[in-house]
């Protein structure tokens, strides 16, 4: 207002300025800062300033402990935001929750929703399409409505694959193609001349081209004439004389083999006078060298035995190479390097046969200081020793099991007894040797020949009669051999087991039947294989013999049980090579050989030929033969066949030799034997191929035995299943597949010569009324008063057995799978095949879990995996599968309710059907892998066959491959056709075996693996790999079987299973085994010596012992598993540490390995 007073007056001047600073606020750690601003205004008046007023108010600071330094930094970072940046996000929060028409709980969808349409204008999506598309696009609509079109019109085409493309527009232009291009214009002109040609000489020439087809190199030009020049020498006369000029040799051959034969028997009858001589001349002692006389080509040696061979024989490689595997010194204990150690058994008798107790007579001092075992007192040192030099030792007889195995188990038991020893009165036996050779004969001067061939046929008969032949008997035993090149290859004995009481006859009761081969019986005399008596074991329990109290007139019902003792029994092929050196090409024992003569005589009762090859001596070249020993039941054939060049005779068997006549020769020249010995030992002897071979068919059904029963009339096995009894689809009596649970009866003992059949997968008995099966029970639970489930085994023949129950009936097996009883006494057996069976082996052959090698006995070799592939392994005999292999090992993991898989740790795969899988842990097979699957079939001489899915076998070929086999066709299939695909199932021990106590040692710090008293793993003290003491329990760990091929490892102080928690932790324990406490044994390298690593599947981690503890490794798979080198904290030595003891597995390990 005085401003605008002054401003009136004319010629005044005024003017003003003020300002102000605005009061301000701010914290600066915990003080806020106050600035109270400043206020300045000044005028001027006729050109003076005049200042108002000026304030300068000071600033000042007040301690405000807020605390902004303690809150957490977010808070503090929004604090220190600006406010727009606050807004904003606040802003954009607002905006994202209240987007319309998305879910406002999903945060990501309300923003995609806002974003959508933005992200679509800023990048179209056509621009980060594939070209293909943009072409698409970008085309006309005609173009596009044309290719729709034509794929509609090809997915419509009429009778064609829908799901096969191109078969369908081959449908679809192929009739639009012959119309524009006629094909005959593409052809060369001779196929036109061709389709131009009369047909009937077209039909010539066609003719002519499929017989030409036949020539084995018929895509050769020149080979193709040689082979029409072959056709025409063969079909036109005179030239195709010479196509039979093998068979001309042949007749020649044949002739002069008959008279060689003839002139053999000759010989033979006309040598009595010298059998005769012999026999009654002076006998050498028992071990000595026999006696040989001869006239001619006539040999006749004598030589003695012992009449009742009885010895358990421990036998080492060693020793029966020195002895050649025959020598026997007598009965009795003998303690050498490399040689055999003997006892004798104690020989009874009931009802006048002799019985093998399967006992040896022991002795003991009457005073023992030992610990006590069972029913007796170990004898110490001192206890056979008395207190004076000139006193004796008071002993007391026991009788104790003659079993190795129990022996080498249990030898604390017999610890301080020792063995009788002693002899018996001998047999004299006299032998006569028919020879047969083929030779090429050399003359250089008359009446001089060289022999270049080895023998092609020994055929040695022997007859022994006892020294003193009391009561008159004059006959103990018969024995034919049939050797090639010194090689046995079939050995028969029959011998008289009943030689106390009355009714000693020799016939067919009361004769054992013996076999040998080329190897060294076992429990046998010299060219034995079988004791002549009945089996008697203090092994066996309380188990019973069927017919312990039976009648003389019911004896022979009872021998059913050792006649079926097979084990000895032993077929072979051999091969003659260009070296004439004998090969081996197949061979079979016990139950297997036996089962292949049931099948020859079978054969030759049928009227068909079923002949065993015995040997092959074949020769190619321009001149060529092939030379076959053939036994068809008594009778010892050559077979031959001879060519000249491509021109080939047809096969020839020429008859050589009997063994009944050669037999009776030499009975008839001892004067001594009667002629009813004679003609009831001839007659045993011509059984061999109408009834011996068959009756030793089947398998003894001892209890605890896994059987099955095969109806050789039906084909079919007898099945349990429910609460009934069945006969199972067609199979033949090869065994059954390790998949099949109803067929398999397990034998029990149920007492006074009773047996009972138990079924473990339904828990039941086979039952002789009602359904035929019994209530649920455990087979070691079998009621006393369970008659209905109790069986007496009646010896049927043939190698088959029938069921007889305690209600006096016969199980039988109907033609339509059905059962039924046919009610009749013990013996009167009706002349009915479906109540006859042949008892076959049904253990499983691949348990899951067990470790196997696969081994093909045609080849000689093991299934190999070398890492990526499979293959086969050198030659090796079945069972001989060294420790230190690791590409032959296999574990058998179970794949689902049928089928099984294989897995090698080495390598960490399976076995694929045409290779190796991909890597993978044995306890994650995926449930999609198929073509690692198989299924276990039974094949013949008990091997076994790997079938997939794919409906083919693994294969082991000639060149060593194992692949895959062509399809098998259908039908029951004949499985001795198939060798490359048979594989015998050989045992091996697990890199650690469940079941057993060991202890791990960690050769890079020369220390054991442990479990402390807090749980948690640790490390021993200082201790050599072989020097584990006896009372340190923390290092000992028993091994679990933890399934799918793993282990658990459970220490046996804590009682506490090694826990692995995680890698590159230190490893603890848990009182129960999950998955954590499961680990794949890994052998440190491909050689295994005894040194192995823990892997976990859960984790992908080693055990380790590390230099302080023991904890796990680094992630790491089984198959990048570092060598030995590298690795040595992750790798442990195996040490057997049962009992106290403390042996390591394999080699040792260099402590300085770290």
């Amino acid at each position: 207002m005085a401003t605008t007073i002054l401003m009136n007056f004319k010629g005044f001047k005024f003017d003003s300025k003020c300002s102000t600073d605005t009061p301000n606020a701010w914290l600066a750690g915990e003080y806020l800062q106050i600035q109270f601003g400043k206020l300045n205004c000044e005028v001027t008046l006729v050109g003076k300033k005049i200042v108002l007023f000026d304030t300068k108010w000071p600033q000042r600071s007040i301690h405000f402990p807020i605390g902004l330094n303690h809150l957490p930094q977010q808070i503090r970072s929004v604090a220190g935001a600006s406010t727009e940046a606050v807004d904003r996000v606040l802003k954009f929060i607002h905006d994202v929750l209240n987007t319309g028409h998305c879910d406002r709980g999903n945060t990501f969808h309300c923003i995609a929703k806002r974003l959508s349409r933005y992200v679509m204008e800023f990048e179209p999506p056509l621009s980060w399409l594939p070209q293909q598309v943009k072409s698409v696009a970008g085309a006309s609509t005609e173009a596009v409505d044309r290719v729709l079109k034509f794929i509609h019109d090809v997915l419509n085409t009429g009778h064609c694959d829908r799901g096969n493309t191109f078969h369908c527009i081959a449908k679809r232009l192929s009739r639009y193609v012959m119309e524009f291009e006629p094909p005959l214009n593409w052809l060369p002109s001779p196929v036109g001349v061709l389709a131009n040609s009369p047909l009937d000489s077209i039909k010539s020439v066609m003719a002519m081209g499929k017989d030409l087809m036949h020539c084995q190199h018929f895509e050769s030009g020149s080979e193709t004439m040689k082979c029409l020049g072959f056709k025409i020498i063969g079909l036109v006369p005179p030239l195709n004389f010479l196509n039979h000029l093998g068979e001309v040799i042949v007749e020649t051959v044949e002739a002069f083999a008959k008279a060689a034969t003839a002139l053999v028997k000759k010989a033979l009858k006309g040598g009595t006078s010298l059998i005769q001589r012999a026999s009654l001349s002076d006998f050498p002692a028992i071990g000595k060298m026999p006696v040989r006389h001869q006239q001619g080509d006539l040999i006749v040696e004598l030589h003695s035995q012992e009449p009742h061979p009885s010895l358990l024989e421990f036998s080492s490689a060693l020793g029966q190479q020195e002895r050649g595997g025959h020598d026997s010194e007598g009965p009795g204990i003998k303690l050498k390097d490399g040689e055999d150690v003997r006892a004798t058994n104690l020989i009874t008798q009931f009802d006048g046969r002799e019985a093998n107790s399967g006992s040896c007579l022991a002795f003991a001092p009457r005073n023992k200081n030992g610990a006590h075992v069972g029913n007796h007192q170990e004898a110490t040192k001192d206890d056979w020793s008395s207190a004076k030099k000139e006193d004796f030792v008071q002993l007391e007889p026991w009788a104790v099991p003659c079993d190795n195995t129990w022996m080498k188990d249990n030898w604390n038991k017999w610890q301080g007894y020792s063995f009788y020893t002693g002899t018996t009165v001998i047999e004299k036996c006299l032998s006569v040797t028919f020879k047969i050779d083929i030779q090429p004969v050399v003359a250089f001067i008359a009446g001089f020949s060289i022999k270049f061939l080895p023998t092609l046929f020994d055929l040695v008969t022997t007859v022994c009669w006892p020294n003193h032949m009391p009561g008159g008997l004059d006959l103990s035993v018969l024995r034919s051999e049939l050797k090639t090149g010194d090689h046995l290859l079939f050995s028969r004995t029959l011998r008289l087991a009943k030689r106390f009481g009355s009714h000693t006859d020799f016939v067919k009761k009361n004769l054992g039947q013996g076999y040998q081969t080329w190897r060294s019986p076992l429990g046998i005399a010299k060219s034995e294989s079988k004791a002549a008596f009945a089996p008697m074991s203090l092994l066996d329990g309380n188990r019973s013999h069927v017919g312990d109290a039976k009648e003389e007139g019911e004896v022979e019902a009872e021998s059913w049980y050792w006649k079926t003792e097979t084990e000895n029994l032993y077929l072979a092929s051999v091969d003659y090579g260009d070296a004439m050196e004998a090969n081996t090409t197949w061979e079979m024992h016990g139950a297997d050989a036996a089962r292949h003569l049931s099948a020859m005589q079978e054969a030759q009762a049928q009227g068909k030929d079923n002949i065993i090859q015995l040997f092959d001596f074949k020769k190619p070249g321009m001149t060529n033969f092939e030379v076959q020993g053939l036994l068809n039941g008594n009778s010892l054939e050559l077979g031959l066949q001879m060519g000249y060049g491509p021109f080939q005779s047809p096969k020839k068997r020429i008859p050589l030799a009997d063994i009944g006549v050669q037999f009776a020769v030499i009975l008839a020249a001892v004067s001594w034997i009667s002629v009813e010995t004679k003609k009831t030992a001839i007659a045993a002897l011509r059984d061999f191929s109408t009834e011996d071979a068959g009756r030793v068919q089947g398998l003894p059904l001892r209890p605890g035995s896994v059987i099955a029963f095969h109806s050789k009339a039906h084909n079919r096995y007898l099945s349990l299943y429910g609460e009934k009894l069945y006969g199972s689809h067609h199979a033949n009596a090869d065994g059954i597949g390790d998949a099949w649970t109803d067929q398999r009866f397990t034998v029990v003992d149920g007492k006074g010569g009773w047996l009972a059949f138990h079924n473990a997968v339904h828990n039941r008995f086979v039952k002789s009324f009602g359904s035929g099966v019994s209530p649920h029970k455990n087979a070691d639970d079998l009621p006393d008063g369970w008659w209905g489930e109790k069986w007496h085994v009646v010896d049927a023949g043939n190698g088959e057995i029938a069921l007889h129950s305690h209600g006096k009936a016969f199980l039988g097996l109907r033609a339509d799978g059905t059962y039924f009883y046919t009610h009749g006494g013990l013996d009167q057996l009706p002349h009915d095949s479906a109540l006859r069976f042949t008892v076959v082996e049904a253990a499983v052959k691949l348990p899951v879990g067990s470790t196997v090698a696969l081994y093909n006995t045609l080849h000689r070799k093991f299934i190999s995996m070398d890492n990526g592939h499979l293959k086969s392994s050198p030659v090796r005999e079945a069972g001989d599968v060294p420790d230190e292999w690791t590409h032959e090992r296999f574990t058998v993991i179970k794949k689902n309710g049928h089928s099984i898989a294989l897995h090698n740790s080495r390598w960490n795969r399976f076995i694929k059907i045409n290779g190796v899988s991909p890597h993978k842990n044995p306890d994650q097979l995926p449930a999609g892998w198929g073509m690692e699957a198989f299924v276990v079939r039974p094949a013949v001489d008990g091997e076994l066959m790997l079938w997939n899915d794919h409906n083919r076998f693994v294969q082991m070929r000639h060149g060593g491959d194992v692949s895959e086999s062509h399809h098998p066709p259908g039908g029951i299939l004949n499985t001795r056709g198939w060798a490359w695909e048979r594989f015998l199932a050989v045992p091996v021990k697990p890199y650690l075996e469940p079941g057993t106590v060991v202890a791990l040692h960690s050769a890079a710090h020369n220390r054991f693996l442990l479990m402390q008293n807090d749980g948690l793993m640790g490390r021993s003290s200082p201790k050599n790999v072989d020097d584990l003491p006896s009372h340190w329990n923390q290092e000992r760990f028993r091994v679990v079987d933890a399934g799918n091929g793993q282990v658990g490892l459970w220490n046996l102080a804590h009682k506490r299973f090694a826990s692995m928690k995680g890698c590159d932790r230190r490893m603890e324990s848990h009182h129960e085994r999950l998955g954590w406490e499961a680990f794949t044994v890994v052998p440190s390298e491909s050689t295994f010596r005894g040194v192995i690593g823990l892997h976990s599947t859960h984790h992908n981690c080693f055990v380790r012992m590390s230099s302080s503890t023991a904890d796990s490794s680094v992630p790491k798979t089984i198959q990048d598993f570092p060598p030995p080198n590298e690795w040595a904290w992750e790798r442990f030595h195996i040490v057997l540490a049962g009992d106290g003891s403390s042996e390591p597995v394999g080699k040792k390990l260099d402590v300085s390995l770290s």
